[in-house]
């Protein structure tokens, strides 16, 4: 799944409400919440509005780091 969102976020800068929506989902769920939040702290993506990362008008986009980590593992073909 993780590597879904980077491919999503690579084409892209999504709230999650779209970005479930991308992924075949009705709405964000638990998961996928936790999963946003550790590739946040993980540095793979970033928030775009930094300084209120709980605003309604939040959005992701993808950093350098999930761009390497997402063509490192299009290179070894596997899955996240």
């Amino acid at each position: 799944m993780t590597r879904s969102i980077l491919v999503v976020l690579g084409s892209a800068i999504l709230g999650k409400k779209d970005l479930a929506l991308r992924l075949g989902k009705s709405k964000p769920n638990r998961y996928l919440n936790n999963l946003v939040s550790k590739m946040v702290h993980e540095g793979l993506i970033e928030y775009t509005i930094p300084d209120k990362p709980n605003s309604r008008l939040q959005k992701y986009r993808i950093t350098r780091k999930g761009r390497k980590r997402m063509s490192s593992a299009q290179k070894q073909g596997t899955r996240e």
